[in-house]
């Protein structure tokens, strides 16, 4: 039986400052994806629910594609800038935030119980 010692032969490594980070930079570029294409249903879908966050204040799940990884975020829209193509999106915690439209892979309406 092969006995491994894991990671930790990989320790005398993180000694050389400039070899670890290149590592890690090469392992944070491998969990990165390119951004999804989204077909008209899907637009559509996206946009009935942001529309419908608008006019009722429903609360909404967003999805935002952003440097290789996509983040949710639960809020409700204040406003849609269709001129400057950006939202401002109002968070759970309080805090206002805005994106840009192309930033915006999914979008699901929180149902009330």
């Amino acid at each position: 039986m092969i006995r491994d010692r894991g990671k930790i032969k990989w320790q005398p490594f993180q000694s050389i400052p400039g070899l670890w980070n290149t590592y890690r930079e090469i392992k944070e570029e491998q969990n990165k994806f390119p951004k999804p294409t989204l077909d008209e249903d899907q637009l559509e879908t996206i946009n009935y629910s942001i529309m419908q966050s608008l006019e009722e204040e429903k609360v909404l799940n967003i999805k935002l594609y952003e440097q290789g990884y996509i983040n949710e975020m639960p809020g409700t829209i204040i406003k849609i800038d269709s001129y400057q193509k950006v939202i401002h999106f109002k968070v759970t915690a309080g805090a206002i935030k805005q994106f840009a439209f192309n930033k915006i892979v999914g979008a699901e309406l929180f149902e009330a119980l």
